[in-house]
This record gives C-alpha cells, structure tokens and sequence, in this order.
C-alpha cells in the first residue's frame, strides 16, 4: 500500500468511531440486563479494567514503532508462527466485522424494512463498505472525522431534548444487583468496548504526524468515549426505566421516541439512527481493510487484485450472513452475540500478550549481545 500519514486528531476519531460501534444491540442490552441500575458502579470497574487493556495496546503501539502489527509479528515470532497468528488476527477481525454487519442490518430489518427481503437490505448497505476498500487508512481517518463530528452533534442535542422526558427515580436504587453480575458486565464491557481498537495497530505508529502525543490523545479518546457511553446509559435509563430498557433489543433508539423537538418535530428517532449507521458502517469496513493489508503483505499482490479478492471473499460471507442468520433473530440475539465478541475478541489479546513478552525477551537477548 501505499505511503500515507495521519494527523493525532484522525487517529484518534478513528479510535472513537470504532469504540461505539459495538454499543447498537450488543453491549447497550447486555449491561443493562446484567447489571440493572447498578450499571453505573460496574461502569466505574469498567473504566479501570479498561484501562489495563489500553496499557497493553499502548506497549504493542510504541514496539517497532516503524511496523504495523503484522510486522511486528514477523518481528517477535518463527516465520511459520507468525503466518499462523496473523491470519488468526485477520481472522478474528473479520469475525468482529461480521458481527458488527450483523447486528446493523438486523437493525435496519427490524426497525425500518421489515418487508424488505435482508439480501438487499445486506447488498445496500455493503456497497459503501466496499467503496472504502477501494481506499487506505487516510481516507477512512476522513470517513470517521465526518462520522464523529455528525454523531457528536446528534448526541449532544438528544441529550439537551431528552431533559424533560428524564425521571431521575427511575435511577434508584443505585445498587440493587449481585458483585457477579457487575463483575460480568464490567469484564465484558471493557473486552468487547475496547479490544477492536486493536485493529488499528494496522497502522505504524511513525504514519502518526507528532506521534509523540499520540498516547495522550488516545488515552483522551478513550475517556470522552466512555463518557459518552455513560451519559446514554443514563438517558436510557431516566427515560425508559430498568425494566422497560431490558425488554429491547435497541435501547438507546427506542429512548428516542419519545423525543419531540421544539413540539412539532416528530419522529426524531429516524435521524438518529444516522449515528450507528455512520459508525457501524464505518467500523465494518476498516475491520476488513485490516483484513486487505494482511493479503497485500502476505501475498505481495497488487492492489488491483486485493480489490477484486475483496469482492469475492469479503462480500460472500456478509450476503451468505444476510439470507441465513438474519431470519433467525434468536440466531445471535441481543444477549449472545456479546458471548461470540468475547470468544474470538479473547484471541486478540492473548496474542497482543505472547507478542509483548517475547518482543520484550528477543530486545534483553538483542542488547546483552
């Protein structure tokens, strides 16, 4: 691929656009389920464990500062191994991206389409996925400036026209579950939350203009992100309930409909779905441009025939997902599909380990000789 920068502030919007993008029908309905109006203790466990997961990624991010995490595989493992895992990464990538494709388009079925057949839902909504992979990261950094300055605006503004819909009673009690459960919702808030950013070690860190800051702006991104996630929780809540919330596979869009706009704006709901689908897109269709680097390095093709490969490999799963899984909500429902992300998520971060300690052990070989 060609040679390209990012400025900190892209990386950065890249970062934030891939964290919500596991929020619509995934991680939303799961916390609420699991941890009830003690949500907002297990988000505070959420935040530290998160915070261990942010320092592994920041030690594979500085390692081979000139390589992306392919290479740096190359670098630290047996050539044979480090095939083997990179394809296993690229692999649980795309897994990610399926998942996240899935949950989008039931979406639109379930919500807006619901006489349309889900293969043309699936093939519209592909089309712009598969434009971006025509492009490299640079462009997709402009893709998730545009993505998070829109998402942005929109959640600001709900915030601000959900005031008057808010019950602040329907927070209380503050703490009315078990540890376990807020054990379990904050581990796999944390894991499923964060480890897609790990995608973005695609990119080297010395394609970061002033990559010097670059950990603060992450460490920035992560908290305005997370800050984000708690005040839609708490929308969620002080409108909806616990146990209105827990019935719906969306929340969050749900929430919505009770927005009327300066009292003659109605159905507000329908523009605000603009929000996940600009991140859900988005994130799908960075996952699988991790995926194009891997068989540009791999097979040294050029990128004429990565594109068409992408067309037959990358578009096959996603309308084959499209015509069998989506008939069958309960197929990967709005509490499952966290257990898939977990499962292969889990992957990432043992390998993101292996490649931290043996890094660590081949430069003390390195130096002492």
């Amino acid at each position: 691929m060609r040679k390209y920068s990012l400025s900190n502030i892209s990386f950065s919007f890249i970062l934030i656009a891939i964290l919500h993008s596991s929020l619509l029908g995934i991680l939303l309905p799961f916390m609420l389920h699991e941890a009830k109006t003690s949500v907002f203790m297990s988000l505070v466990y959420s935040f530290f464990i998160g915070l261990i997961v942010l320092f592994i990624y920041f030690k594979i991010f500085e390692f081979e500062p000139d390589k992306n995490i392919f290479e740096k595989m190359e670098v630290v493992f047996p050539k044979w191994l480090a095939k083997t895992l990179q394809f296993i990464f690229a692999l649980v990538v795309f897994l990610i991206a399926l998942v996240t494709f899935f949950r989008l388009t039931t979406f639109i079925s379930s919500q807006f389409l619901v006489n349309t057949p889900n293969v043309i839902i699936a093939g519209i909504l592909i089309i712009p996925i598969m434009y971006s992979l025509m492009y490299d990261f640079d462009v997709m950094a402009r893709m998730a400036t545009v993505c998070v300055f829109i998402g942005t605006l929109m959640v600001i503004s709900n915030c601000f026209f959900l005031i008057g819909n808010m019950d602040f009673d329907n927070l209380k009690p503050i703490l009315n579950n078990d540890f376990v459960h807020m054990a379990r919702s904050s581990i796999s808030f944390s894991l499923v939350y964060l480890i897609p950013i790990f995608s973005t070690l695609a990119i080297p860190k010395n394609n970061i203009i002033d990559n010097s800051k670059t950990k603060k702006y992450i460490f920035v991104s992560y908290v305005i992100s997370f800050l984000a996630v708690c005040f839609i929780i708490f929308a969620i809540l002080s409108v909806l309930g616990i146990h209105v919330s827990t019935l719906y596979t969306y929340p969050s869009y749900m929430t919505l409909k009770v927005l009327n706009v300066l009292n003659f704006i109605k159905n507000v709901e329908h523009l605000n779905a603009i929000i996940w689908l600009l991140y859900m897109t988005f994130s799908t269709g960075f996952y699988l441009l991790v995926v194009k680097l891997l068989f540009h390095q791999t097979f040294s093709l050029n990128l004429k025939k990565i594109n068409i490969l992408s067309l037959c490999f990358i578009l096959a799963p996603f309308i084959v997902t499209a015509i069998f899984a989506l008939p069958y909500e309960n197929y990967m429902n709005k509490y499952s599909a966290i257990y898939v992300l977990l499962g292969v998520e889990s992957i990432i971060l043992v390998i993101s380990i292996l490649v931290i300690l043996i890094g660590k052990v081949k430069k003390k070989v390195s130096y002492s000789n």
